[in-house]
């Protein structure tokens, strides 16, 4: 058995960009999988994935060229079908025996739950990696998450692009195999314009030299993007500058709209995956263009050309930017000006549309909304705007702010889907709407309001800054989740076309995160009622759970523990800003020494009550029918309490009011040691469930802390 290096390529023509490193990743970790669970790989083994835009490949270091022998256990009939009367075998044990070529006297005897059997350990060789390792690469390969798959030529066989290659080589020796219709060999194909012919792989571990020296190609996705931001700071700092977008700047200093322009930023990876010799060059566009909007700008050059905007020390854009090429010429002028051409003429269109959809207020399209579809079932936009209105006016009138501006903001929010920029690049509506009501002389607070109103738009996004922009977008959110929930549209499974789940947490981050005493019930009910007038109920059920599950997901993403969440959202929620402040008391009382014993005895009186009905509309108990010295004892101290933890809780506190009721934990235990609650004669059962009732709500005002009791 010997242990060596093993390297497998497939030659590819060119992958998508943006699932590059997802498709590398996962062929690697299968393949591993692969190779591990049949004892191929040893305690030492390691691996390094390769992608380029036409490669996927990977390394394995201490690879057996075979499996070990294993000893292969194979069940036979009972014993008691085994032999007969006589003790002799049966045709059922002579023809297992038999099927697998063994002495029946070699048997053994094994008992499982089910009865006593015969088994046979019989010793199998382990297989060799060159039978195995085709198989194996087109296992993995099959499992990539590649949303679409393309066939090619006259072959049946189908893949993310058209195959052009296959590189197993084990050490120095290629393992024969077909894949995708690619019979394996050692040779490779480096850079389209810069190597010099195909390149011969003489050993695994010489693949990233060779094919980088020889083939001017850089395989590791992870080192082309090191060199890439490498470059990219280095030529920063020569021009005085900085690159916008992570892992460069992280925005401080820059204007809101620059800064929003960072957001979801993905360009590096994907300029990475388009890239197998990267070259960072400068280019130029003139100074006029700057009066356009910089996200128009940065648009631009991040999505339809994968250039890098870059910003000067005063925080200002500059007419600059940074592009990845592909080659490294003598003379990369022609390549630089080459680009600057390009982008100039998308400025020039971009401007174009600037300046013409100023010529048409923004008032006056609003009534053309009435011939855009919004939903075949739902209307058009017109009436989806009259619907954001009505519920951005009760939202205005809740949190105490100028229903005028808010209204005045909804009607004119979607009139920029109209407009020649928005139509050329959707991800500008709202942006660009805000823009032209500036132009228009609309009121600052209606032009941010316009802007603000998709915020926040993926997540770990802003939020809106104006209390007239959050009513805005909340009334926007609400009004989509409501309407397509009352037509029967929900999310389901990894299926979510219209991105309610977005929707949904944006409305949580502003219910969670701003100062407004909103009631999520409530703001449910509204946005229902402006879709339906008679069966409400059903549907603002189904939304809120719905809204209760992303909730969950919500908090989990943000850390907290499962049975904290359980705690906090198990009982009916209504305002969701108490809920930062609550998880926080939470997790300091479980820190307690009284925590875990309050939380037993909560959840054995839950249990309890659960047994009387109606336990929930139970009277305060009469303290006449008490009997025994433990239950007066707990009453008076519940008596107490009471109010110095209902003290906090109206305050707020709910550290306060968890620690203040932690004082009652021994007059519990003393309780359940010394009383049976549910005594024969009923009026004192009723009487101890009643207590039992008055000390649960007195306990679950924070949360429901039973569920902490696992």
């Amino acid at each position: 058995m010997n242990l060596e290096s093993l390297l497998i390529e497939v030659l590819t023509e060119e992958l998508p960009p943006k699932i590059l490193a997802d498709l590398s990743q996962s062929f690697a970790n299968t393949l591993w999988d692969n190779l591990k669970n049949r004892d191929f790989l040893s305690a030492s083994s390691q691996m390094i994935p390769y992608a380029t835009p036409r490669r996927l490949a990977v390394h394995f270091s201490f690879v057996s060229d075979e499996q070990p022998d294993q000893v292969i256990i194979r069940r036979g009939p009972s014993v008691k079908a085994s032999f007969d009367a006589a003790g002799r075998p049966t045709p059922a044990l002579l023809g297992f025996a038999r099927s697998i070529a063994v002495d029946p006297d070699s048997l053994e005897r094994e008992v499982d739950g089910k009865g006593e059997y015969l088994v046979a350990r019989v010793m199998q060789d382990g297989e060799r990696l060159d039978v195995l390792l085709a198989g194996l690469v087109e296992e993995a390969l099959k499992k990539l998450p590649a949303p679409r798959l393309m066939r090619w030529g006259d072959h049946d066989f189908s893949f993310v692009r058209p195959v052009h290659g296959l590189v197993m080589i084990y050490g120095d020796k290629v393992i024969p195999g077909s894949v995708l219709g690619q019979v394996s060999g050692c040779l490779t194909f480096g850079h389209r314009y810069m190597s010099n012919g195909p390149v011969m792989i003489g050993h695994a571990d010489s693949y990233e030299r060779e094919l980088g020296e020889r083939g001017k190609v850089i395989p590791s996705f992870s080192r082309r993007k090191e060199i890439i931001v490498t470059q990219l700071k280095a030529l920063a700092v020569d021009y005085k500058a900085r690159v916008l977008g992570p892992p460069f700047e992280p925005g401080e200093g820059l204007s809101p709209q620059l800064a929003d322009c960072l957001g979801g930023d993905v360009l590096l990876d994907e300029v990475t995956a388009l890239v197998e010799y990267p070259k960072v060059y400068v280019g130029h566009f003139p100074k006029e263009f700057l009066d356009i909007p910089v996200e128009c700008l940065t648009l631009t050059m991040k999505q339809n050309q994968k250039y890098f905007p870059m910003v000067g020390n005063d925080g200002q854009l500059m007419p600059s930017f940074m592009m990845v090429a592909n080659l490294d010429p003598v003379d990369s002028m022609k390549i630089i000006h080459g680009n600057e051409r390009v982008l100039r003429a998308r400025l020039e269109d971009a401007r174009f549309f600037f300046y013409q959809d100023q010529k048409r207020r923004l008032d006056e399209r609003v009534s053309e909304l009435e011939g855009v579809i919004y939903h075949n079932k739902l209307g058009n936009m017109l009436l989806r705007v009259a619907r954001i209105s009505s519920l951005a006016e009760k939202l205005a009138r809740t949190c105490a702010v100028d229903e005028h501006l808010v209204q005045r903001a909804a009607w004119l929010c979607k009139a920029d889907l109209l407009t020649g920029m928005v139509g050329e690049f959707p991800e500008l509506q709202g942006v660009m709407g805000g823009y032209y009501a500036r132009v228009q002389g609309e009121p600052e607070i209606v032009t941010r309001a316009i802007q603000e109103h998709y915020l926040p738009r993926f997540s770990g996004d802003r939020l809106p800054d104006l209390k007239e922009a959050t009513c805005l977008a909340l009334a926007d959110k609400l009004e989509m989740l409501a309407g397509f929930f009352s037509i029967g549209i929900f999310p389901t499974g990894d299926k979510d076309p219209f991105g309610l789940r977005r929707q949904a947490i944006g409305i949580l981050r502003i219910l969670i995160e701003k100062p407004f005493s909103l009631s999520l019930p409530t703001l449910l009910h509204q946005a229902v009622e402006v879709h339906l007038q008679e069966q409400q109920t059903p549907v603002v059920d189904a939304l809120y759970a719905f809204m209760l599950e992303r909730l969950k997901f919500y908090l989990r993403e943000l850390g907290y523990a499962p049975d904290e969440i359980e705690a906090v959202t198990i009982l009916r929620l209504s305002r969701l800003d108490l809920l930062p402040g609550k998880l926080l008391a939470l997790q300091k009382f479980r820190q307690m020494p009284e925590a875990q014993a309050l939380s037993a005895a909560n959840k054995r009186i839950q249990n309890l009550l659960s047994k009387a009905e109606n336990w929930s509309g139970l009277m305060d108990p009469s303290p006449q029918n008490f009997k025994e010295p433990a239950e007066i004892n707990l009453y008076k101290v519940l008596q107490a309490i009471k109010p110095v933890v209902n003290e906090q809780v109206e305050i707020q506190d709910w550290t306060g009011a968890l620690v203040a009721m932690s004082a009652i934990r021994p007059h519990v235990d003393q309780f359940f040691d010394n009383v049976m609650v549910m005594a024969e004669d009923a009026t004192i059962r009723e009487n101890r469930l009643r207590l039992l009732a008055a000390l649960s709500g007195l306990m679950n005002q924070v949360a429901d802390i039973s569920c902490l009791a696992g």
